[in-house]
């Protein structure tokens, strides 16, 4: 007997719907095997394809992008909990008054947003390294001063009264110390403070700035930049402010700069010309300095990806991914809006981290 005509469009749909159903299960089959493994990464980043300034997660191996804060932030600082289940970012509450920012909170397992504080004097905070509490800035007194918060929003500490947190990475690795920096001596300095506030040190000491400490991965070394040889150039010192190294020497600024995530290596951005921004890495000493961009456009935002092979950067309002070496460049996002500032999710699993 002949095949019913209306039922082989059934047929058809039927197995479309099956095809569907595997090609699902298979991505979530990949992912988790990545996560198995431990090779699993994502990018967040920063766009206003909707608009406003708002943050959206990218797959970066299958270029599937969703939006993950949905609101106007502030255009940069966002920061992920050391086990990737939590995001930090501030919303301006007022172009003027100060303090004027407000941090948020995002939960990536429960899509959940929520106010930390109200009372921030700047974007940048650095989340302690069992995830529980946040360093940030806040003002008074007409001084910036550095606390730490939990991460539920309680019991607030005070640092300093003089001091201001300005790197992600201000807070060490063995979680006993805090770095910041203070302008009370007439330039900025670089300090460090127990994360109870005692013990109170000054580790740089010259009549020029110093800036954007960060601690290496080891908690070892401070990478810092510093303008005393009359232009901003990289530093490393000890983690007691000893054996301070001038890592980067060029006639114009280098800046940006970050440790990888094994602490080998240093990638910055430096200007080839006054107004052109490209991207160097180099080996934790100074040593072996490589450009590894080559436009005329501006790069910004370089980021190691957390197992170090990788680098994912912003070029012209896009962004784009290349190896540790600057081979394999491909280009990760294109549309005619701003996607900036490329932030790793560390190398876990947000929904197994507790």
């Amino acid at each position: 007997m002949a095949e019913s005509p209306l039922r082989l469009p059934l047929v058809v749909l039927r197995l479309a719907a099956a095809v569907m159903v595997v090609c699902v299960l298979l991505s979530i089959g990949a992912i988790l095997l990545d996560y198995a493994l431990g090779r699993y990464s994502a990018i967040t980043f920063i766009s206003t394809r909707d608009g406003d300034y708002q943050i959206y997660l990218l797959d970066r191996e299958r270029l599937i992008s969703r939006r993950l804060v949905g609101r106007d932030i502030f255009q940069c600082c966002i920061t992920w909990s050391p086990n990737g289940s939590q995001l930090a970012f501030s919303v301006l509450l007022s172009p003027v008054e100060v303090p004027n920012l407000a941090l948020y909170i995002h939960d990536i397992r429960s899509g959940q947003t929520r106010l930390l504080a109200d009372d921030a004097f700047s974007p940048y905070v650095a989340w302690s390294p069992d995830g529980q509490r946040i360093a940030y800035t806040t003002m008074r007194n007409d001084r910036p001063t550095s606390q730490t918060i939990s991460r539920y929003g309680t019991d607030l500490r005070e640092l300093t009264n003089d001091g201001l947190i300005r790197s992600a990475d201000a807070w060490s690795p063995d979680g006993q110390q805090i770095l910041y920096i203070s302008d009370r001596d007439g330039d900025n300095e670089i300090y460090v403070v127990n994360t109870d506030g005692t013990d109170e040190r000054k580790l740089t000491q010259n009549r020029a700035n110093d800036f954007i400490p960060r601690w290496s991965p080891d908690g070892q070394r401070i990478l810092f930049g510093s303008d005393r040889d009359g232009n901003y150039e990289i530093y490393t010192m000890a983690a007691d402010g000893s054996d301070q190294q001038r890592l980067t020497e060029n006639r114009l600024d280098d800046l940006w700069f970050e440790w990888s995530p094994d602490g080998q290596q240093v990638i910055y951005l430096s200007h080839h010309t006054f107004d052109n921004l490209e991207i160097y890495r180099m080996n934790a000493d100074g040593s072996s300095p490589q450009r590894l961009t080559f436009t005329e456009e501006v790069e910004q935002f370089p980021a190691w990806s957390p197992d170090s092979r990788l680098i994912a950067f912003s070029r012209s309002a896009e962004l784009y991914l290349m190896n540790a070496d600057g081979s394999g460049v491909r280009q990760l996002t294109q549309n005619r809006f701003t996607d900036i500032y490329p932030v790793w999710l560390p190398l876990v699993n947000p929904f197994l981290a507790g």
